[in-house]
């Protein structure tokens, strides 16, 4: 997976994470705030009910004291309150409205009527609270009795007023005031049971409201608990996919980089077997592992190859110098091997040239004598490129001619000889001086000397005399030399 639709995947996960808990906090408000409203509603409701309680011992009181005392206030109170309850008159604004009638019995309070404001029934008030059907119905019973108890109570103001006869128990429009008959039926036990039949229809009502709210208070108390249960479960599946997201970013992603890092440093230090692993990981982590892999192991191919180049050459170099010692060791050996019976031939061509020779016969000599020269600077050319291409240093004559006259020596004792010959040293005056430092010695003792040494004619055949004061003669056995 590329890490690209990996972090598009973890963006809308965590977008609908956040879109859920959004919601869920949403239906949690709705749901606290249903509940806060059937919480009130509850109330409300139950404070209107004990209005409508309150209302029927607050009548009962007022008929009671105006039956005794006549003052005709209360009998004003007493029908301010049944218009109310009816909706014929505005309800009462109070800051206290539960004790607003008990203040104004007691004088506290001035009653002045209110003509502004909002008119609604009692009824119109309960249905407005959400009052159902069976409430509705205790509603018009806890009405009907009280419209029963309010007929013995209005018989009781006529009595008061003079406009009811106990005789034939009927309202007259004039007669005597019969205040002891009033008080006899506001105490007596019909109004008693009909004030009782109406304090148990309000309290009927109230126990059926009382159920109603308690339960839709628990059911939405409920519904708030059970989408609090599901924010809290939405927030432990954020924390959950959040643990995850960087579980599964620390294993594709972090963990592999921190890998490559490792490598990297320890291919900085010329560690450079390592590899990484081929473990799980985005597809740009895994094709970055692969580059670097395929990077170290092609660093590592090329430090190889280039350390069997240079173990290969260091092979070639040894081998090109061994076969150079050798080819110089060999031609050392062939030009002393040759040179020997060459200087022979030399020398004895030298010999054959300083006698009595005819014309023809000093030709072919002469002519043997330069070829064998020719040939031994050939062999001396040989010679020294061997030395040249071995690195070793070769020296000549201090000699201006351009000619070179081989000779070889062996050395015994400190002094040159021919092989064949006696050397002795005479040098006269004038002549170049020859010494040790002014020939180049072979590794088999040969010399080179100039071509001023060359022998010169003696009057004896067989001894040659030198310019630089060498003295050759011939000797049997080995090669030596003598003063």
């Amino acid at each position: 997976m590329k890490l690209s639709k990996l972090s598009l995947l973890f963006s809308a996960a965590l977008l609908l994470i956040v879109a859920i808990n959004g919601s869920i906090s949403l239906l949690v408000l709705n749901a606290f705030d249903r509940a806060q409203t059937v919480a009130d509603q509850r109330i409300e409701a139950l404070r209107v009910v004990g209005e409508l309680r309150q209302e029927t011992d607050t009548l009962s009181r007022l008929v009671r004291t105006y039956v005794v005392t006549g003052q005709t206030r209360y009998l004003t109170y007493y029908y301010a309150i049944l218009a109310i309850r009816e909706g014929d008159r505005p309800i009462v604004v109070d800051a206290d409205p539960a004790t607003y009638w008990e203040r104004v019995i007691a004088g506290q309070k001035v009653f002045v009527p209110g003509r502004e404001g909002p008119r609604m029934s009692m009824r119109a008030r309960m249905v407005a609270l959400g009052f159902r059907g069976t409430e509705i119905a205790a509603l018009e019973e806890v009405f009907t009795e009280a419209e029963e108890l309010k007929a013995i109570e209005q018989l009781a103001f006529a009595a008061t007023q003079g406009l009811y006869d106990p005789l034939t128990r009927s309202v007259v429009s004039e007669g005597v005031p019969h205040p002891e008959v009033a008080i006899k039926m506001v105490y007596s036990e019909d109004f008693d049971r009909q004030r009782l039949n109406v304090v148990t229809a309000v309290a009927r009502l109230m126990q059926q409201v009382d159920q109603r709210t308690g339960t839709e208070v628990v059911e939405a108390r409920g519904h708030l608990r059970t989408w609090i249960v599901a924010s809290i479960f939405s927030m432990a599946m954020t924390a959950l996919l959040v643990l995850l997201a960087f579980r599964t970013t620390r294993r594709k992603v972090l963990q592999p980089i921190e890998d490559m890092c490792a490598v990297t440093g320890k291919l900085a230090r010329g560690q450079y077997g390592v590899r990484l692993a081929d473990e799980e990981g985005v597809e740009e982590v895994q094709t970055l592992r692969d580059t670097l892999n395929s990077m170290a192991r092609a660093i590592e191919t090329d430090i190889r190859e280039r350390e069997a180049i240079e173990q290969a050459l260091k092979e070639a170099g040894a081998r090109a110098e061994h076969a150079t010692q050798a080819k110089s060791m060999f031609l050392a050996n062939m030009s002393h091997e040759i040179r020997t019976p060459l200087n022979a031939v030399i020398g004895m061509s030298d010999l054959i040239l300083h006698s009595r020779l005819q014309p023809r016969q000093r030709d072919y000599a002469e002519k043997i004598r330069s070829a064998g020269r020719a040939l031994l600077d050939t062999l001396n050319d040989i010679l020294d490129f061997s030395k040249i291409e071995a690195g070793r240093s070769w020296r000549t004559f201090p000699s201006g001619s351009s000619r070179l006259s081989p000779m070889p020596f062996c050395w015994s004792s400190g002094r040159p000889s021919i092989k064949g010959w006696s050397c002795s040293s005479r040098p006269g005056r004038g002549a170049p001086q020859c010494s040790m430092n002014s020939l180049s010695a072979t590794p088999c003792g040969l010399a080179r000397c100039s071509p001023t040494c060359s022998p010169m004619r003696s009057s004896s055949p067989l001894r040659a005399t030198f310019p630089c004061g060498w003295t050759a003669s011939p000797r049997r056995g080995a090669c030596g030399c003598s003063a």
